[in-house]
């Protein structure tokens, strides 16, 4: 079992959007073979933080195409 962890900061203007949209991928990510979990978390005292927590089945993590939230509209953070 491989567990994967992202820390996202979101810029507030993109807040609901992208919870919209990464619920929506998690939803779609748990029909993926190998997929066994994937949550969506955000942090009660700041809307802007999440944790994405995804659970294979198996030690080996396929390479991931979906990344529309962070290219779609500039919704992720920079770590300046």
């Amino acid at each position: 079992m491989l567990i994967v962890h992202v820390h996202v900061h979101v810029k507030p203007e993109f807040v609901e959007r992208f919870r919209a949209a990464t619920i929506e991928n998690a939803r779609q990510s748990l029909s993926e073979p190998g997929i066994a979990r994937f949550d969506v978390l955000e942090q009660a005292s700041d809307r802007t933080r999440f944790v994405l927590t995804e659970v294979y089945r198996t030690g080996v993590r396929r390479r991931r195409t979906k990344l529309p939230l962070t290219t779609r509209f500039g919704a992720i953070r920079s770590r300046t």
